[in-house]
């Protein structure tokens, strides 16, 4: 068995060192707080450094700390100005809130302070966001902060649960909002308990995009979609889905993707894969068997799941082959019949 044994010895500067340190303050909480509090100030509106400041203190133990040092955390959070670091804060005070059991921070006051100001934050970013196709991912996840935070800390909001709804509802419908955040506002107004008269059919929403933006923005907005709402396409919503609406969208989908020319299909089928990359592979396993049944084939769904290799070679060969005989055709150098 091994011991360790630790022996102070003079090093050089040492004493200037603890000089320096004793500015803190006087005892190890002291010195503590003053220190995260320095470290708060110094974060720059918008840095991604807020949110391990906030589990620093929480390591440091939050009852513990001056009122200053919590004051300004609370304070710089609404401060942030991007939607990624505030996202990060959320999602991580939530985190803690609601599943801490070794710090004692669970249910806290600092952290339900923390949780309302970047969720009514998060919020105005968000339908003030601008920009075209691509999926952001980290501004996924804060989307997904902010949904969890109206379903699990909705006692801790000032902001109420149809409101949050309703803002979710304009993104939706905000032509000039980024596609990925339109459909991942399309899925959180679902998950909130959105009419569906009010934002309308799944299936007329997906027919929309594809016929407005084309087939790329369709997979941008799918991974909105999936990443807030993924129970929307398999049905296992939490108490109960509606498995008739699922599959109506599966059909929906696979309708809209078999209707696309060959061309439109291959460029847009990165995005596609990106789209679904979403689901676990019980869950795409379960879609490919939609999609069998509703071909009346039988079979295992996995074999749909298992290529030779990567589905998107596969789409360059064909496509490649495609251009090739055109090119052939064109010259005459096709072959005889």
């Amino acid at each position: 068995m091994f011991t360790e044994r630790w022996e102070p010895r003079p090093s050089q500067g040492r004493e200037a060192a603890l000089v320096e340190a004793g500015a803190y303050g006087a005892s190890l909480a002291e010195a503590a707080a003053a220190a995260l509090t320095e470290r708060t100030q110094g974060v720059a509106a918008g840095a991604d450094s807020l949110a391990e400041v906030l589990f620093d203190a929480v390591l440091c133990g939050v009852g513990t700390l001056s009122e200053q040092l919590l004051t300004e955390l609370v304070a710089r959070t609404g401060e942030l100005k991007a939607v990624t670091p505030l996202g990060d804060v959320l999602a991580t005070t939530l985190g803690l809130w609601r599943h801490d059991r070794v710090f004692g921070v669970a249910r806290g006051p600092l952290l339900a302070a923390v949780i309302d100001g970047a969720t009514e934050r998060l919020l105005w970013l968000l339908e003030g966001a601008r920009g075209g196709s691509g999926v952001d991912l980290p501004r996924l996840r804060a989307v997904v902060a902010v949904r969890d935070a109206v379903l699990h800390a909705q006692e801790l909001l000032a902001v109420s649960r149809p409101a949050v709804a309703g803002i979710a509802l304009r993104i939706s419908r905000d032509a000039d909002a980024p596609i990925d955040l339109r459909g991942a506002a399309f899925g959180m107004h679902r998950v909130l308990g959105g009419s569906s008269g009010v934002s309308g059919d799944r299936a007329a929403a997906v027919r929309a995009v594809a016929a407005a933006a084309g087939t790329d923005a369709l997979g941008d907005w799918l991974a909105g979609l999936f990443a807030l709402a993924r129970d929307e396409v398999t049905g296992e919503a939490e108490g109960g889905g509606d498995r008739s609406g699922a599959e109506s969208l599966v059909d929906v989908l696979d309708s809209v993707v078999c209707a696309l020319p060959e061309h439109d299909f291959l460029a847009g089928l990165p995005a596609l894969r990106q789209a679904f990359a979403f689901f676990p592979p019980r869950e795409r396993e379960r879609i490919a068997g939609q999609l069998l049944r509703r071909r009346g084939v039988r079979g295992s769904s996995r074999t749909l799941l298992r290529t030779t290799a990567d589905p998107l070679v596969i789409a360059r060969a064909a496509a490649l082959e495609e251009n090739v005989s055109r090119l052939l055709s064109r010259y005459g150098l096709g072959a005889a019949p």
